[in-house]
């Protein structure tokens, strides 16, 4: 599995990344193997995707690169669950918060004073409500 983040590319440093080929994810981020720009030092911190970077142990394994090259981590949407990551992230930087799962969740995402606070329920906390995720449901038979 490659270990992929989105990663603000610091001013001039691209020209560092000439054998790269990048696919452009934002104006100044890109979605590259971690391990690139971080050895390039070319990454100002990595933003990694729970969702595509395999999960909890594609994270563990992302904060570890991470952490071995000092680089801030933050994390790039699903704040329900990145909350829990960037809590074990040593290097943890922002929480990118979006409301979009509130409609459907029975206790969303708190947000207090700025701060994520991390639900202590079993696994990632989240329990939906049926009748919300029904209503969403392609066939609503």
């Amino acid at each position: 599995m490659s270990t992929t983040a989105i990663c603000e590319i610091a001013p001039g440093s691209a020209a560092r990344l000439p054998q790269l080929t990048i696919r452009e994810v934002k104006t100044s981020a890109v979605e590259v193997p971690m391990t690139y720009p971080l050895g390039a030092a070319a990454c100002d911190y990595v933003m990694p995707d729970a969702a595509r970077i395999g999960g909890v142990t594609g994270w563990i394994q992302a904060a570890g690169i991470a952490a071995g090259h000092r680089i801030e981590m933050s994390s790039h949407l699903l704040p329900e669950i990145s909350a829990h990551l960037l809590a074990a992230t040593p290097t943890c930087h922002y929480l990118e918060y979006v409301d979009w799962a509130d409609a459907i969740l029975e206790e969303p995402l708190q947000i207090v004073d700025g701060f994520a606070r991390v639900p202590d329920r079993p696994g990632i906390g989240l329990s939906w409500r049926p009748e919300a995720v029904k209503s969403f449901a392609a066939d609503q038979s």
